[in-house]
Protein backbone atom coordinates (compact mmCIF):
# COMPACT_ATOMS: atom_id res chain seq x y z
CA UNK A 1 0.00 0.00 0.00
CA UNK A 2 1.32 3.43 -0.88
CA UNK A 3 0.36 7.00 -0.18
CA UNK A 4 1.09 9.50 -2.93
CA UNK A 5 2.98 12.58 -1.77
CA UNK A 6 4.05 15.26 -4.24
CA UNK A 7 5.91 18.52 -3.73
CA UNK A 8 4.75 21.73 -5.38
CA UNK A 9 8.15 22.48 -6.86
CA UNK A 10 8.32 19.16 -8.68
CA UNK A 11 4.71 18.68 -9.72
CA UNK A 12 4.06 19.11 -13.44
CA UNK A 13 1.62 17.85 -16.02
CA UNK A 14 2.63 14.35 -16.99
CA UNK A 15 4.30 14.08 -20.39
CA UNK A 16 6.02 11.32 -22.31
CA UNK A 17 9.77 11.29 -21.51
CA UNK A 18 10.72 12.17 -25.07
CA UNK A 19 8.45 15.23 -24.91
CA UNK A 20 10.04 16.50 -21.71
CA UNK A 21 13.48 17.01 -23.22
CA UNK A 22 13.77 20.18 -25.25
CA UNK A 23 16.58 20.59 -27.78
CA UNK A 24 18.84 23.40 -26.66
CA UNK A 25 20.35 24.43 -30.00
CA UNK A 26 17.59 26.86 -30.98
CA UNK A 27 18.57 30.53 -30.59
CA UNK A 28 21.59 29.62 -28.46
CA UNK A 29 24.41 32.15 -28.18
CA UNK A 30 27.85 31.15 -26.91
CA UNK A 31 29.64 33.02 -24.16
CA UNK A 32 32.91 31.06 -24.48
CA UNK A 33 35.45 30.44 -27.24
CA UNK A 34 38.52 28.22 -27.75
CA UNK A 35 40.92 31.17 -27.94
CA UNK A 36 40.07 32.40 -24.45
CA UNK A 37 40.16 28.84 -23.14
CA UNK A 38 43.69 28.43 -24.51
CA UNK A 39 44.73 31.73 -22.88
CA UNK A 40 43.45 30.64 -19.48
CA UNK A 41 45.18 27.29 -19.80
CA UNK A 42 48.46 29.03 -20.62
CA UNK A 43 47.99 31.39 -17.67
CA UNK A 44 47.52 28.41 -15.37
CA UNK A 45 50.65 26.69 -16.65
CA UNK A 46 52.64 29.94 -16.40
CA UNK A 47 51.58 30.42 -12.77
CA UNK A 48 52.55 26.84 -11.96
CA UNK A 49 55.93 27.41 -13.63
CA UNK A 50 56.36 30.55 -11.53
CA UNK A 51 55.56 28.57 -8.40
CA UNK A 52 58.13 25.98 -9.46
CA UNK A 53 60.73 28.73 -9.86
CA UNK A 54 60.07 30.09 -6.38
CA UNK A 55 60.32 26.58 -4.94
CA UNK A 56 63.61 25.97 -6.76
CA UNK A 57 65.04 29.20 -5.40
CA UNK A 58 63.87 28.35 -1.90
CA UNK A 59 62.28 31.78 -1.54
CA UNK A 60 59.85 30.83 1.20
CA UNK A 61 58.49 34.36 1.58
CA UNK A 62 57.06 34.23 -1.94
CA UNK A 63 55.84 30.63 -1.95
CA UNK A 64 52.44 31.39 -0.40
CA UNK A 65 51.74 34.18 -2.88
CA UNK A 66 52.86 32.08 -5.85
CA UNK A 67 50.72 29.19 -4.63
CA UNK A 68 47.71 31.48 -4.30
CA UNK A 69 48.14 32.80 -7.85
CA UNK A 70 48.49 29.28 -9.25
CA UNK A 71 45.37 28.14 -7.39
CA UNK A 72 43.39 31.12 -8.69
CA UNK A 73 44.56 30.42 -12.23
CA UNK A 74 43.38 26.82 -11.86
CA UNK A 75 39.97 27.98 -10.66
CA UNK A 76 39.63 30.47 -13.52
CA UNK A 77 40.54 27.85 -16.10
CA UNK A 78 38.25 25.23 -14.61
CA UNK A 79 35.28 27.59 -14.47
CA UNK A 80 35.71 28.63 -18.10
CA UNK A 81 36.51 25.10 -19.29
CA UNK A 82 33.37 23.75 -17.64
CA UNK A 83 31.18 26.40 -19.23
CA UNK A 84 32.92 25.89 -22.59
CA UNK A 85 32.17 22.16 -22.59
CA UNK A 86 28.60 22.71 -21.39
CA UNK A 87 28.00 25.11 -24.27
CA UNK A 88 29.29 22.47 -26.68
CA UNK A 89 26.55 20.19 -25.34
CA UNK A 90 23.94 22.95 -25.50
CA UNK A 91 24.67 23.40 -29.20
CA UNK A 92 24.07 19.73 -30.01
CA UNK A 93 20.77 18.16 -31.06
CA UNK A 94 20.58 16.16 -27.83
CA UNK A 95 22.50 17.84 -24.97
CA UNK A 96 21.58 15.09 -22.49
CA UNK A 97 23.03 12.36 -24.69
CA UNK A 98 26.23 14.28 -25.45
CA UNK A 99 26.83 15.19 -21.79
CA UNK A 100 26.21 11.64 -20.59
CA UNK A 101 28.42 10.22 -23.34
CA UNK A 102 31.34 12.50 -22.41
CA UNK A 103 30.66 12.10 -18.69
CA UNK A 104 33.82 13.81 -17.46
CA UNK A 105 35.75 17.01 -18.16
CA UNK A 106 39.52 17.31 -17.79
CA UNK A 107 40.15 20.09 -15.28
CA UNK A 108 43.28 21.63 -13.80
CA UNK A 109 44.42 20.42 -10.42
CA UNK A 110 45.67 22.94 -7.91
CA UNK A 111 49.44 22.37 -7.89
CA UNK A 112 51.03 20.70 -4.91
CA UNK A 113 54.81 20.94 -4.46
CA UNK A 114 56.40 17.53 -4.90
CA UNK A 115 59.88 16.09 -4.89
CA UNK A 116 61.46 14.95 -8.15
CA UNK A 117 65.05 13.78 -8.01
CA UNK A 118 65.55 15.42 -4.65
CA UNK A 119 64.26 18.79 -5.90
CA UNK A 120 60.91 20.32 -4.94
CA UNK A 121 58.95 21.24 -8.08
CA UNK A 122 55.44 22.17 -9.19
CA UNK A 123 53.99 20.60 -12.31
CA UNK A 124 50.73 21.49 -14.11
CA UNK A 125 48.36 18.55 -13.94
CA UNK A 126 44.87 17.81 -15.25
CA UNK A 127 42.40 15.15 -14.18
CA UNK A 128 38.93 14.05 -15.35
CA UNK A 129 36.10 15.32 -13.12
CA UNK A 130 32.54 14.10 -13.50
CA UNK A 131 30.11 16.67 -14.88
CA UNK A 132 27.76 18.07 -12.25
CA UNK A 133 24.61 17.09 -14.13
CA UNK A 134 22.09 19.03 -12.05
CA UNK A 135 24.22 22.18 -12.31
CA UNK A 136 24.56 21.55 -16.04
CA UNK A 137 20.80 21.31 -16.43
CA UNK A 138 20.29 24.42 -14.31
CA UNK A 139 22.68 26.43 -16.48
CA UNK A 140 20.62 25.88 -19.63
CA UNK A 141 17.80 28.11 -20.80
CA UNK A 142 16.06 24.94 -21.97
CA UNK A 143 15.10 21.69 -20.29
CA UNK A 144 17.88 19.14 -20.58
CA UNK A 145 16.46 16.29 -18.50
CA UNK A 146 12.97 15.18 -17.55
CA UNK A 147 11.03 17.46 -15.21
CA UNK A 148 10.87 14.83 -12.45
CA UNK A 149 14.55 13.83 -12.41
CA UNK A 150 15.19 14.81 -8.76
CA UNK A 151 11.85 13.36 -7.70
CA UNK A 152 12.71 10.06 -9.41
CA UNK A 153 16.11 10.02 -7.70
CA UNK A 154 14.52 10.51 -4.27
CA UNK A 155 12.13 7.63 -4.89
CA UNK A 156 14.82 5.24 -6.15
CA UNK A 157 16.88 6.02 -3.03
CA UNK A 158 13.88 5.43 -0.82
CA UNK A 159 13.04 2.03 -2.30
CA UNK A 160 16.68 1.02 -2.12
CA UNK A 161 16.74 1.95 1.57
CA UNK A 162 13.61 -0.12 2.26
CA UNK A 163 15.08 -3.19 0.54
CA UNK A 164 18.53 -2.79 2.07
CA UNK A 165 17.05 -2.19 5.51
CA UNK A 166 14.98 -5.36 5.29
CA UNK A 167 18.17 -7.42 4.86
CA UNK A 168 19.39 -6.44 8.34
CA UNK A 169 16.08 -6.36 10.16
CA UNK A 170 15.13 -2.71 9.79
CA UNK A 171 11.40 -2.24 9.51
CA UNK A 172 9.64 -0.03 6.97
CA UNK A 173 8.57 2.16 9.89
CA UNK A 174 12.21 2.61 10.91
CA UNK A 175 13.22 3.65 7.39
CA UNK A 176 10.24 5.96 7.02
CA UNK A 177 11.09 7.63 10.32
CA UNK A 178 14.72 8.13 9.23
CA UNK A 179 13.66 9.65 5.92
CA UNK A 180 11.08 11.91 7.54
CA UNK A 181 13.76 13.22 9.90
CA UNK A 182 16.30 13.93 7.14
CA UNK A 183 16.17 17.32 5.37
CA UNK A 184 18.12 15.81 2.45
CA UNK A 185 15.64 13.01 1.74
CA UNK A 186 12.10 12.99 0.40
CA UNK A 187 9.49 10.24 0.29
CA UNK A 188 7.62 10.82 -2.95
CA UNK A 189 5.41 7.75 -2.75
CA UNK A 190 5.28 6.24 0.75
CA UNK A 191 5.38 2.48 1.31
CA UNK A 192 4.01 0.68 4.33
CA UNK A 193 5.67 -2.61 3.41
CA UNK A 194 8.93 -3.66 1.79
CA UNK A 195 8.75 -3.09 -1.98
CA UNK A 196 9.48 -5.85 -4.43
CA UNK A 197 12.62 -5.95 -6.52
CA UNK A 198 10.45 -5.32 -9.56
CA UNK A 199 9.16 -2.12 -7.99
CA UNK A 200 12.70 -0.93 -7.38
CA UNK A 201 13.67 -1.80 -10.94
CA UNK A 202 10.71 0.23 -12.21
CA UNK A 203 11.72 3.20 -10.03
CA UNK A 204 15.28 3.07 -11.39
CA UNK A 205 13.91 2.88 -14.94
CA UNK A 206 11.83 6.01 -14.27
CA UNK A 207 15.00 7.76 -13.11
CA UNK A 208 16.95 6.64 -16.16
CA UNK A 209 14.12 7.69 -18.49
CA UNK A 210 14.30 11.21 -17.10
CA UNK A 211 18.06 11.33 -17.63
CA UNK A 212 17.83 10.17 -21.23
CA UNK A 213 15.05 8.58 -23.25
CA UNK A 214 15.84 7.24 -26.70
CA UNK A 215 12.93 5.09 -27.92
CA UNK A 216 13.46 1.68 -29.48
CA UNK A 217 11.14 0.10 -32.04
CA UNK A 218 8.70 -0.77 -29.21
CA UNK A 219 8.50 2.80 -27.93
CA UNK A 220 10.50 1.88 -24.81
CA UNK A 221 13.77 3.39 -23.72
CA UNK A 222 16.66 1.86 -25.59
CA UNK A 223 18.54 1.93 -22.28
CA UNK A 224 16.65 -0.57 -20.14
CA UNK A 225 17.35 -1.38 -16.51
CA UNK A 226 18.35 -5.03 -16.22
CA UNK A 227 18.64 -7.11 -13.06
CA UNK A 228 22.43 -6.76 -13.24
CA UNK A 229 22.16 -2.99 -13.52
CA UNK A 230 19.72 -2.98 -10.62
CA UNK A 231 22.28 -4.82 -8.47
CA UNK A 232 24.93 -2.32 -9.50
CA UNK A 233 22.67 0.60 -8.61
CA UNK A 234 21.88 -0.82 -5.17
CA UNK A 235 25.54 -1.33 -4.40
CA UNK A 236 26.60 2.12 -5.55
CA UNK A 237 23.91 4.18 -3.81
CA UNK A 238 24.03 2.31 -0.50
CA UNK A 239 26.25 3.98 2.09
CA UNK A 240 25.53 1.59 4.94
CA UNK A 241 28.12 -0.05 7.16
CA UNK A 242 26.79 -3.57 7.45
CA UNK A 243 29.56 -4.70 9.75
CA UNK A 244 28.02 -2.71 12.62
CA UNK A 245 24.59 -4.16 12.04
CA UNK A 246 22.75 -0.98 11.11
CA UNK A 247 22.24 1.43 8.25
CA UNK A 248 24.07 4.65 8.84
CA UNK A 249 22.99 7.23 6.27
CA UNK A 250 21.12 4.43 4.45
CA UNK A 251 21.57 5.69 0.88
CA UNK A 252 23.06 8.55 -1.07
CA UNK A 253 21.19 11.82 -1.51
CA UNK A 254 19.16 12.51 -4.64
CA UNK A 255 21.90 14.72 -6.10
CA UNK A 256 24.52 12.01 -5.56
CA UNK A 257 22.16 9.41 -7.00
CA UNK A 258 21.79 11.47 -10.16
CA UNK A 259 25.59 11.49 -10.45
CA UNK A 260 25.78 7.74 -9.89
CA UNK A 261 23.06 7.10 -12.46
CA UNK A 262 24.81 9.37 -14.95
CA UNK A 263 28.00 7.38 -14.41
CA UNK A 264 26.18 4.15 -15.19
CA UNK A 265 24.62 5.77 -18.27
CA UNK A 266 28.09 6.93 -19.37
CA UNK A 267 29.27 3.33 -19.30
CA UNK A 268 26.23 2.04 -21.17
CA UNK A 269 26.39 4.66 -23.93
CA UNK A 270 30.08 3.98 -24.51
CA UNK A 271 29.57 0.22 -24.17
CA UNK A 272 32.35 -0.15 -21.64
CA UNK A 273 30.75 -3.33 -20.33
CA UNK A 274 31.56 -2.52 -16.71
CA UNK A 275 30.47 -5.27 -14.34
CA UNK A 276 30.28 -5.01 -10.58
CA UNK A 277 29.97 -8.31 -8.73
CA UNK A 278 27.42 -8.16 -5.94
CA UNK A 279 25.19 -10.49 -3.97
CA UNK A 280 22.84 -12.21 -6.45
CA UNK A 281 20.01 -12.08 -3.91
CA UNK A 282 19.99 -8.29 -3.76
CA UNK A 283 17.92 -7.62 -6.85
Amino acid sequence: MTTEITTATLTEEKKAPEQEVVEAATAFERTTNPERLAELKQEFEDKVAALGGVLAEGDFQQIDEAQKKADEAAENYNSYKTRYEWENFFESDNPAFEALKVGYIDLARKPKPQKQGGVVVAVPQYAPVQIDFLAFAGASRYRIFGAKLVQRAHQACYLTALLEGSTIGKSVADINKAFDASPKRVIVSRFEEVPTKSQLKAAIQDLFDDLLFIPNDKGENRYMVTSQLCKMFRKLVTTARYGKGFLDDIVATAAKTVQISAGIYHSMINEYGITIKVDDQKC
